[in-house]
């Protein structure tokens, strides 16, 4: 038997680091909203040997989709095997959660394809802090809220339809080290409501935009390039980055915004699309 499903992206549109866990890992409230864009993954059963191929990507993807499949023979105590492909359409280390969303994909589909039981709520909280604490977002696949390491998932939609302009300058930004610069400047815990959420959306931040500008000032180039489009509402980092974006409420606006950036910023990967959040 043979599945394929598509691996989305994600973009954060807020995040606020608002503390640290007695294990020292960062606990931060943001919202999550799943894109179009996505990854195609294809996996199979094998017989003797695991493995993993990229198309248009980089094996360093390999460790978050290996542990992925580790993680489903050790919770089962089984020895099986499957033969995964993945097309890559989403930039690596880019803030987009492009491996946790494959991992995520890889811990919903392998229990299909050996004919085992899906995660526990528990199993997935385990995977949170022990393979990639975004994976539990994407392994329930909706818009949220999203809290703790990212282990507590509050579904919500607030119910407004926009467009979203995506540009990656190229950099590759290690996550570790975004979180890294964060010592106690954290900030102030928010509610979980859409009013909350809104007013984050449009008037909030992401509180580890100035610790990667420092690191990479093309970062801080970019966002002022975007938020200078005409009708841009917001313009910000997406997670650790270095995937940035801005946020038009008509489409002829977010048009006009990516063909002039296509012009100023021609090497850059470039991705747009309608959002309902």
């Amino acid at each position: 038997m043979i599945y394929t499903a598509r691996s989305h992206a994600k973009v954060n549109l807020f995040l606020n680091v608002v503390g640290e866990d007695s294990k020292e890992y960062h606990n931060l409230q943001s919202y999550f909203i799943l894109l179009n864009l996505s990854d195609l993954i294809t996996i199979n059963l094998s017989d003797y040997t695991t493995s993993c191929s990229f198309e248009n990507g980089e094996q360093i993807e390999n460790n978050i989709v290996v542990k992925a499949i580790e993680y489903i023979n050790t919770i089962n105590n089984s020895l099986k095997f499957a033969k995964i492909h993945i097309k890559k359409n989403i930039p690596i280390a880019a803030g987009l959660g492009g491996g946790s969303s494959n991992a995520a994909m890889i811990l919903n589909l392998l229990p299909k394809l050996w004919d085992l039981p899906e995660l526990t709520c528990n199993q997935i909280k385990e995977v949170a802090y022990n393979i990639g604490a975004d994976i539990p977002f994407f392994y329930y696949n909706k818009n949220s809220f999203i809290e703790g390491i990212g282990d507590k998932i509050t579904p919500i939609n607030v119910n407004k339809k926009l467009f979203i302009l995506l540009v990656n300058p190229g950099l590759k930004v290690i996550t570790k080290e975004a979180y890294s610069g964060v010592k106690d400047d954290f900030s102030p815990k928010i509610l979980c409501n859409k009013e909350t959420i809104i007013n984050e959306i449009f008037y909030g931040k992401n509180d580890l935009e100035k610790y990667v500008i420092q690191k990479y000032p093309l970062i801080g180039d970019l966002l002022k390039v975007i938020k200078e489009q005409n009708n841009c509402l917001v313009s910000r980092m997406s997670g650790s980055g270095s995937t940035c974006f801005g946020i038009f409420e008509q489409e002829q606006d977010l048009i006009k915004a990516k063909n002039k950036l296509k012009k100023t910023f021609q090497n850059f990967w470039m991705h747009s699309e309608k959002i309902c959040i």
